[in-house]
């Protein structure tokens, strides 16, 4: 097979490199190896689709011997791609404007794999030294291709789990005016791929872990995040609103309690239409699906709370208050139609939820959650409106939110 790429890559260099893959690992697993891949790597003009196969088959090897490096403590691995500047070189392949989405892939797939079984401080701090992963996640990418997505947020989630109290000056200081590893990740938060959002929620929770006065000036600065928590579980929880009446108007017990006459209810009942039908069903397990997401994301706003940053909680309960629960949950009990007892009952139980997925079971948090279910509408709402612009600074968990209602 060709490759082009400069005049003498395609009989020369590349041959060379590749020929080991169906060698022994005697001559696969070596240090000339290595280094002729990376000669084979810098050969290239450009990479574009007539070289594109080449370069990921390269991209694949450098990947694979290096982790075998790591895992038999061999250094001489990673101290010939730091000779070699190739993380550099990395850099420049993804800023290349007609390099193919499976080059990036690839090379994304590589530095996953590698962040992810390095473990020496010397060679984490090489990675992550002179800003080169920072570019590389502010690279613009296509992101419509899945892949590619995948890729990309599961190498943020690797480097997240690196970012400690040691190496968080190498992605975010007070002169630094962003912080990639986060704010990259959260732009793929409400992503309709589950795992992307599970990878997402992975890095957040791990940066507000940190405990560093740098990290939380940031985060409590750029605030905006808190919001986006609070409205994606005001989307779901209306989305489930919506999805319980839509059931509720496929359901025949619906159609036949909406019927005056006796005996037309009879007949209804009777009648084949009074099975469930298919939408129905599909309905119901587009509502369970949906009720599972409800719940995983519940737990995650209590892992959030759970951390114990007393900034970060605050923010967390007052968007959740004036973007969801106000809004929508008391909202539902106040304007509901009388006869949407569905939705009504939804409203408390989520509550009730709520205020269970707090580890603190006190009194405070029972008596809240009677005053919200019980109360009429109109005082409830008053009543929380102003308790919250009274005592919106001393509620950092979630329970605390529901005892404001007392």
């Amino acid at each position: 097979m060709w490759f082009w790429g400069s005049a003498g890559f395609a009989s020369g260099a590349f041959k060379d490199a590749v020929s080991h893959h169906g060698s022994s690992k005697q001559d696969f697993f070596t240090e000339g190896h290595l280094q002729d891949l990376f000669d084979a790597l810098h050969a290239f003009d450009t990479i574009d689709d007539r070289n594109r196969d080449a370069a990921v088959e390269i991209l694949r090897q450098i990947a694979e011997l290096l982790v075998w490096g790591e895992r038999h403590k061999n250094e001489a691995f990673f101290d010939i791609f730091c000779e070699q500047n190739i993380l550099s070189y990395f850099v420049d392949i993804v800023s290349q404007p007609r390099v193919a989405n499976a080059v990036k892939v690839q090379l994304l797939q590589t530095l996953s794999i590698l962040v992810q079984n390095t473990h020496r401080k010397t060679a984490i701090y090489y990675l992550f030294s002179n800003n080169y992963i920072n570019t590389l996640l502010r690279t613009p990418y296509d992101f419509s291709n899945e892949e590619l997505v995948a890729w990309y947020v599961s190498f943020i989630k690797g480097l997240s789990l690196l970012v400690n109290h040691d190496t968080v000056k190498l992605f975010l200081n007070k002169r630094a005016p962003s912080f990639p590893v986060f704010s990259e990740a959260v732009k793929f938060f409400v992503h309709r791929d589950s795992m992307v959002r599970t990878h997402v929620r992975t890095v957040t929770l791990s940066i507000f872990k940190i405990r560093e006065p740098v990290v939380e000036e940031f985060l409590v600065r750029h605030s905006a995040f808190f919001s986006h928590i609070a409205c994606y579980l005001r989307a779901q929880w209306a989305e489930r609103c919506r999805g319980l009446r839509a059931c509720r108007r496929l359901s025949p017990r619906y159609h036949a309690s909406t019927t005056t006459s006796t005996s037309s209810r009879s007949a209804a009942s009777a009648s084949p239409c009074g099975r469930d039908t298919p939408g129905t069903a599909a309905c119901v397990a587009a509502l369970k699906s949906g009720f599972s997401e409800c719940e995983e994301f519940l737990f995650y706003i209590q892992d959030i709370f759970g951390i114990g940053v007393e900034a970060y909680n605050t923010l967390l309960v007052e968007r959740l208050l004036l973007y969801t629960y106000l809004p929508l949950l008391v909202g539902c009990l106040c304007r509901g139609a009388p006869r949407e007892t569905t939705v009504r009952r939804f409203a408390c139980k989520t509550i009730r939820q709520s205020a269970a997925c707090s580890q603190d079971s006190s009194l405070q948090t029972q008596r809240s959650r009677d005053v919200i279910v019980d109360s009429p509408c109109a005082s409830t709402t008053e009543v929380v409106g102003s308790q919250f612009v009274r005592r919106r600074g001393s509620h950092p968990h979630l329970s605390t939110y529901f005892s404001i209602c007392i």
